[in-house]
């Protein structure tokens, strides 16, 4: 079921209620994560690279955002291959539609905002990108030494 609000800044916004697994405890969350970071965006959300595809009857498909962090430590799992920049999918994303832009939210996730810093669980999909695990689940932000769950 989709709802359909406009905030103040005059961009429309779609919430999408999905179904995925839920973690009891940080414990089964940690064990689900293939990486668990703290990291901060490097852009703001309308300024990054937000991908859309659409069936060939013109329906929208699927939407996510890559989000560039900047990755300030490895707190479990393979760092080998982690950089001082991390790509990740977020669920949401901007579509075009005409000449305006809807914000599509899924599950009411917050998206991660430039200029904080975050505990994030990580898992990599089927190909090798990575993704925050359940959306508000697994995004944790930091402040003065402290974490919160979205």
């Amino acid at each position: 079921m989709a709802s359909l609000n406009t905030d103040t800044s005059n961009q429309n916004e779609i919430n999408v209620e999905t179904q995925y697994e839920s973690y009891g405890t940080l414990s089964e969350l940690s064990n689900y994560s293939d990486l668990v970071v703290i990291a901060s965006p490097t852009d703001d959300f309308e300024n990054r690279k937000h991908i859309t595809t659409f069936y060939d009857t013109g329906d929208l498909q699927d939407y996510y955002t890559l989000n560039n962090l900047s990755i300030k430590k490895v707190l479990a799992g393979d760092s080998s291959n982690i950089g001082g920049n991390l790509e990740v999918i977020e669920s949401n994303g901007l579509v075009e539609s005409g000449a305006q832009k809807i914000k599509m939210i899924n599950d009411g996730y917050k998206e991660t905002q430039k200029g904080l810093e975050y505990i994030l669980f990580l898992k990599k999909d089927s190909q090798g990108q990575y993704q925050i695990v359940n959306r508000n689940e697994g995004t944790f932000t930091l402040r003065c030494g402290e974490f919160c769950n979205y």
